[in-house]
């Protein structure tokens, strides 16, 4: 399991009696409500089942999105001469303002509160995981990447969020983006086993093929839950 901003990932290769067992333990000792679910459909279930059930107030999953998961076979950056740009580390100094900007519409987009976006973007920077594509020394999109897990020898990078400004989408960017923070991942930790993975939206098909550009292949299918007490 992972929990981020965007709320609680199971692995997958959880079974549905832990996932059920992690429900339990999760509606007892985590406050306030999980923002999202995400995970393979059977341990989804299993999970919502038993946190709702748990929970001390009346709780509903609500199933939100079908999300794919991308494991990085071999890494195809794009030509320079056919991508512009450059990644580089953001800065608190350089970044916050238009980074927590872009995050807002970037969790306004996939339906997370607004609020939650400074704490994002602060605890990003602090970790040094957001990197900005330039253009001619122009912004044009962020990407970053949530705490390393370390499962049976093995370290997971999981990318995410990988967003591009409106008006500069089409031009490869994602894809260049993409492909620089996972060789820079990879890079970073030469020492051991290492992977390299992100989710997509299943309804959207130009992130999915600029992942896929770069030499990410299709490894599973996921859902996504939120949860609501109005009930």
């Amino acid at each position: 399991m992972h929990s981020s901003s965007r709320g609680v990932f199971l692995s997958p290769s959880m079974s549905s009696d832990e996932a059920t067992t992690l429900g339990e333990i999760v509606a007892h000792t985590v406050e306030p409500l999980l923002v999202e679910l995400t995970g393979m459909v059977a341990a989804a279930v299993a999970f919502n089942d038993s946190y709702c059930r748990h929970r001390p107030q009346p709780t509903a999953a609500v199933w939100k999105e079908v999300l794919l998961l991308y494991v990085l076979g071999k890494l195809q950056p794009p030509s320079p001469s056919t991508v512009a740009g450059a990644m580089r580390v953001a800065t608190v100094e350089t970044d916050t303002g238009l980074l927590t900007a872009w995050t807002i519409e970037f969790f306004e987009y996939i339906g997370i509160p607004a609020q939650d976006a400074p704490h994002f973007t602060a605890s990003g920077l602090k970790r040094q995981a957001l990197f900005v594509w330039e253009v001619e020394g122009t912004p044009v999109g962020f990407a970053g990447y949530a705490p390393r897990v370390d499962v049976e020898g093995e370290t997971v990078y999981r990318i995410g969020p990988v967003f591009i400004a409106s008006m500069e989408r089409r031009k490869g960017y994602a894809s260049g983006l993409t492909a620089a923070l996972s060789q820079h991942l990879q890079a970073t930790n030469q020492s051991r086993s290492s992977r390299v993975c992100l989710f997509a939206d299943a309804a959207n098909p130009a992130s999915n093929k600029a992942y896929r550009n770069v030499g990410f292949a299709l490894h599973s299918q996921s859902v996504a839950y939120s949860f609501d007490t109005s009930n």
